[in-house]
């Protein structure tokens, strides 16, 4: 069978162009695998707008949607504790019903990226890939413990709610009928397997990037960024308090965004005089972030477990270097490869604090020479990477998929 021919239906619960996350996630596998293959994706009504604008300045003839969504539960979900989870749950339990029975040759689920699911492929009648499977990634001992009671068992109940093929049939019957499922990270590769699924398991980042041509600079301007969420997981504590040990006064932390700890954050820099060299902006619109990426010499991160993280990946693609905590998402950008800037994260909360304040140090003292290897390293990560890669990567999945389904029948 001509790939070109094979008919693939994507469920992609977030899908949105000129996103980043989640809904971006779903939108470029939709248009790079339809390069190669006919591609139907079911995703949510609330997505239907700004889908059908992108299409019709960018026709494809081998992309279309199907849209659903619960027009009740869509308005409660947000008055909900853990609504927006719920009605996930609920939308892909019921999705089904949305669609016929044949037309397909193999269907794959992207988003969200969670190890749970109650889409019931298995109706379907077709081969199928459960994908993107994250979850696994948990946080560091040492940082755990420096949570709250209330954190710390809100990450038990993340882990119990992420092993729910043990308790729930319907999960247990999607992953043991799955053709193959993929995972973000080795992380969450081991924790499927550990809960003692036997199916073909690999692992393949969700997230991917535009391959650009970088200009880097050849000055610093002594600042860093951070843009993200500004809750208890991203660990923004830990950037502000090594930018405070950092002795070189023209330093500059720029972060953008906002969460539960903003204002808590926002006191601590208050309290001990840090205004200048720390400084807190509005959220950014993606667009407008990867634009100014130009103004920065490096991108910092300390996420516990996040299992992609397009921050990192789009500060790469503009040719901006990376200081990460060695987990989830961030560790599997540089798997394989040797890369200085990045935090053990099995060492003491003091440990790690120092650690970003001396990879800092080590960084501006050592700019030129290490902007050389970034540019040999950072053509490393997007081979990796880059969209169209990753869509011939899935396409010969599915050859393969497709060809042992043959012979067996």
């Amino acid at each position: 069978m001509s790939i070109g021919k094979v008919k693939i239906l994507l469920f992609a619960f977030a899908c949105e162009p000129d996103k980043g996350s989640e809904p971006g996630v779903g939108w470029n596998w939709a248009i790079h695998l339809s390069k190669y293959a006919k591609v139907t994706v079911v995703t949510r009504k609330n997505n239907k707008d700004s889908i059908e604008n992108a299409l019709r300045n960018l026709p494809n003839s081998n992309l279309s949607f199907i849209y659903f969504d619960i027009p009740l539960l869509k308005t409660i979900k947000k008055y909900i504790p853990f609504g927006t989870q719920f009605y996930y749950l609920l939308w892909e339990f019921f999705v089904l019903n949305k669609i016929k029975r044949n037309g397909w040759d193999l269907v794959q689920r992207i988003t969200f990226v969670t190890t749970v699911t109650l889409l019931r492929l298995y109706k379907l009648g077709k081969p199928y890939i459960l994908s993107f499977c994250a979850g696994g990634e948990t946080s560091p001992a040492a940082i755990l413990r420096g949570y709250s009671l209330i954190k710390r068992i809100k990450e038990i109940n993340r882990k119990n709610y992420n092993s729910l093929y043990k308790i729930s049939p319907i999960t247990r019957r999607i992953y043991s009928t799955s053709k193959l499922i993929i995972t973000v990270t080795n992380e969450t590769k081991e924790f499927i397997e550990n809960l003692g699924v036997r199916k073909k398991i690999i692992v393949e980042p969700a997230i991917g990037l535009q391959i650009i041509r970088p200009t880097y600079k050849t000055s610093c301007t002594n600042k860093i960024i951070y843009a993200g969420s500004l809750i208890y997981l991203k660990n923004v504590d830990f950037l502000i308090k090594a930018v405070e040990k950092i002795e070189k006064s023209e330093l500059i932390l720029d972060i953008f965004g906002n969460g539960e700890r903003k204002e808590e954050l926002k006191k601590y820099v208050n309290e001990k005089a840090l205004n200048r060299k720390i400084v807190f902006n509005k959220p950014i619109r993606r667009n407008e972030l990867l634009d100014k990426f130009k103004e920065y010499d490096l991108a910092i991160h300390a996420s516990s477990h996040d299992s992609g993280s397009m921050f990192l990946l789009e500060a790469i693609s503009r040719g901006v270097p990376v200081l990460f905590l060695d987990t989830g998402g961030p560790k599997e950008i540089f798997n394989g490869i040797d890369y200085p800037l990045k935090i053990n994260p099995n060492q003491t909360y003091e440990q790690i604090i120092n650690s970003f304040s001396e990879k800092v140090n080590w960084f501006y003292v050592n700019y030129d020479t290490f902007i050389k290897d970034f540019v040999f390293l950072r053509e490393k990560v997007v081979e990796k990477y880059d969209w169209d890669t990753k869509a011939q990567r899935m396409i010969d999945i599915y050859k393969e998929i497709l060809d042992e389904n043959t012979s067996s029948s």
